[in-house]
């Protein structure tokens, strides 16, 4: 045990959820939260319908949210070029401004010609509209060459890269472009959840060093875990990307 750690006695499972249950927590305050990540991530349908059967959420006013919620769907759906074309109609200076954006986009598109059996025009697309932004951030060029490497696997299905095959890389690709039109619009793109979570995750690393004691292990269950039962190591498992992860894919399920 380290010079950090103290010596006390683990908080049973038990002795814990007492505590949490003496917690009082407003049923408005839970639908406001969950209504502003609906907001804050464009799921504009969703929010509207969640807003009319919710008490106290009150009017969603956003001038932004059905455009943002379009713009997400494309890219999401795979309607890249629509995507595209919307961002442009929306504000063309997100395009101008965003080489990771642009870069991004352009990788799904590549990833659609690519499952769609057209390899030469694939090469070529990645020659000519994605070469150069490799050229100009050179950190981009590892999921440049990733992209393109899909081309040798016969089949997608037996693919080890399942990662930018994904829906769920969809859904990041769609939260980024998402956050940076907010930001350019001088808006917070991080919801409330997000935040809440991540404070989450930063507290039981803090507290791990004082006690032991029954921790959410599993952001997106939320479940509880035993001290005795707790995985061992170090908290790098549940970094701020993963509460933000864990928490996407929660709500992708719901919307």
């Amino acid at each position: 045990m380290s010079g950090n750690e103290a010596s006390a006695a683990p908080f049973s499972m038990k002795r814990w959820k007492e505590s949490m249950n003496d917690l009082v927590i407003r049923q408005d305050d839970l639908d406001k939260l969950i209504l502003d990540y609906l907001v804050v991530e464009g799921y504009a349908d969703v929010a509207r319908t969640f807003a009319s059967e919710a008490k106290g959420c009150g009017e969603i006013i956003d001038p932004t949210l059905d455009a943002r919620s379009a713009i997400r769907e494309a890219i999401e759906q795979g309607r890249i070029e629509e995507a595209m074309d919307r961002i442009n109609d929306y504000d063309p200076a997100i395009i101008d401004a965003s080489p990771l954006v642009v870069f991004k986009l352009q990788q799904l598109r590549l990833i659609g010609m690519i499952r769609d059996g057209r390899g030469d025009e694939a090469i070529s697309f990645a020659q000519t509209h994605m070469a150069t932004h490799g050229k100009a951030n050179p950190e981009l060029l590892p999921a440049m060459e990733e992209t393109i490497a899909l081309l040798a696997f016969p089949s997608l299905d037996d693919c080890p890269l399942k990662g930018i095959l994904s829906g769920a890389f969809r859904e990041e690709v769609a939260s980024l472009v998402n956050s940076i039109i907010l930001r350019t619009q001088y808006r917070e793109s991080e919801s409330k959840l997000e935040y809440l979570m991540k404070v989450l995750v930063w507290g039981q690393t803090e507290l791990s060093k004082r006690a032991s004691f029954p921790k959410i292990e599993n952001l997106t269950t939320g479940e509880l875990v035993d001290p005795s039962d707790q995985r061992r190591g170090t908290e790098s498992e549940d970094t701020e990307m993963q509460a933000q992860a864990d928490l996407t894919r929660s709500f992708a399920h719901w919307v």
